[in-house]
Protein backbone atom coordinates (compact mmCIF):
# COMPACT_ATOMS: atom_id res chain seq x y z
CA UNK A 1 0.00 0.00 0.00
CA UNK A 2 1.21 3.78 -0.70
CA UNK A 3 1.58 5.97 1.88
CA UNK A 4 -1.92 8.14 0.24
CA UNK A 5 -2.84 4.92 0.56
CA UNK A 6 -2.88 4.33 4.47
CA UNK A 7 -3.72 7.82 4.93
CA UNK A 8 -6.82 7.73 2.45
CA UNK A 9 -7.82 4.23 4.73
CA UNK A 10 -7.48 6.04 8.20
CA UNK A 11 -9.84 9.42 7.11
CA UNK A 12 -12.32 7.35 5.55
CA UNK A 13 -11.99 5.42 9.23
CA UNK A 14 -12.85 8.94 11.37
CA UNK A 15 -9.16 9.97 11.44
CA UNK A 16 -7.60 13.19 11.22
CA UNK A 17 -4.44 13.43 9.46
CA UNK A 18 -2.44 16.43 10.61
CA UNK A 19 0.49 17.63 11.59
CA UNK A 20 3.29 20.49 10.55
CA UNK A 21 2.55 21.91 6.76
CA UNK A 22 4.46 23.89 4.71
CA UNK A 23 1.74 26.85 3.72
CA UNK A 24 3.37 27.02 -0.13
CA UNK A 25 3.46 23.70 -1.96
CA UNK A 26 7.18 22.31 -1.92
CA UNK A 27 9.34 23.22 -5.09
CA UNK A 28 9.31 21.27 -7.80
CA UNK A 29 6.08 20.13 -7.22
CA UNK A 30 3.13 21.52 -9.73
CA UNK A 31 0.29 23.05 -8.17
CA UNK A 32 -2.13 20.45 -9.12
CA UNK A 33 -0.41 17.28 -8.43
CA UNK A 34 -3.16 14.80 -6.41
CA UNK A 35 -0.93 14.16 -3.89
CA UNK A 36 -0.26 18.25 -2.89
CA UNK A 37 -1.70 17.68 0.47
CA UNK A 38 0.47 15.43 1.89
CA UNK A 39 3.85 16.54 0.38
CA UNK A 40 2.79 19.72 2.26
CA UNK A 41 3.39 17.97 5.71
CA UNK A 42 7.15 18.46 7.23
CA UNK A 43 5.42 15.84 10.04
CA UNK A 44 2.37 13.74 10.08
CA UNK A 45 0.03 12.28 12.46
CA UNK A 46 -2.81 10.61 12.64
CA UNK A 47 -5.57 10.50 15.05
CA UNK A 48 -9.32 10.44 15.97
CA UNK A 49 -11.41 11.93 18.80
CA UNK A 50 -13.10 9.76 21.33
CA UNK A 51 -14.49 11.59 23.65
CA UNK A 52 -15.97 13.21 25.59
CA UNK A 53 -18.28 10.55 26.38
CA UNK A 54 -19.35 7.77 28.93
CA UNK A 55 -16.76 5.44 27.04
CA UNK A 56 -13.65 7.19 28.29
CA UNK A 57 -14.81 6.64 31.99
CA UNK A 58 -15.07 3.22 31.27
CA UNK A 59 -13.25 -0.23 30.74
CA UNK A 60 -13.92 0.57 27.12
CA UNK A 61 -11.31 3.17 27.12
CA UNK A 62 -8.38 0.81 27.03
CA UNK A 63 -10.57 -0.86 23.80
CA UNK A 64 -11.00 2.26 21.89
CA UNK A 65 -6.79 3.18 22.66
CA UNK A 66 -6.03 -0.22 21.66
CA UNK A 67 -8.08 -0.50 18.46
CA UNK A 68 -6.81 3.15 17.59
CA UNK A 69 -3.25 1.83 17.52
CA UNK A 70 -3.91 -1.18 15.31
CA UNK A 71 -5.68 0.81 12.76
CA UNK A 72 -2.80 2.90 12.97
CA UNK A 73 -0.33 0.54 13.26
CA UNK A 74 0.09 -0.36 9.34
CA UNK A 75 1.17 3.19 8.68
CA UNK A 76 3.92 3.59 11.42
CA UNK A 77 5.03 -0.11 10.27
CA UNK A 78 5.09 1.39 6.35
CA UNK A 79 6.92 4.76 7.56
CA UNK A 80 9.77 2.26 9.52
CA UNK A 81 10.02 0.22 6.75
CA UNK A 82 10.89 3.28 5.04
CA UNK A 83 13.32 4.43 7.42
CA UNK A 84 11.74 7.68 7.55
CA UNK A 85 10.90 6.79 11.47
CA UNK A 86 12.08 4.17 14.12
CA UNK A 87 10.38 0.90 13.90
CA UNK A 88 7.61 1.21 16.58
CA UNK A 89 7.89 -1.16 19.64
CA UNK A 90 5.17 -3.33 20.44
CA UNK A 91 4.00 -2.38 23.85
CA UNK A 92 5.28 -0.55 26.58
CA UNK A 93 6.37 3.05 27.22
CA UNK A 94 9.50 4.91 26.39
CA UNK A 95 11.94 4.07 28.90
CA UNK A 96 12.25 6.67 31.88
CA UNK A 97 16.10 8.30 31.47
Amino acid sequence: MTFSGFTDRLTGLGFTIGGDRLVPRPRGVPAGHPRLALLRHRRIDAGRRLGPGPALGSARAAALVRETWELVRPLLDWAAAGGITPQPRDRGADPTP
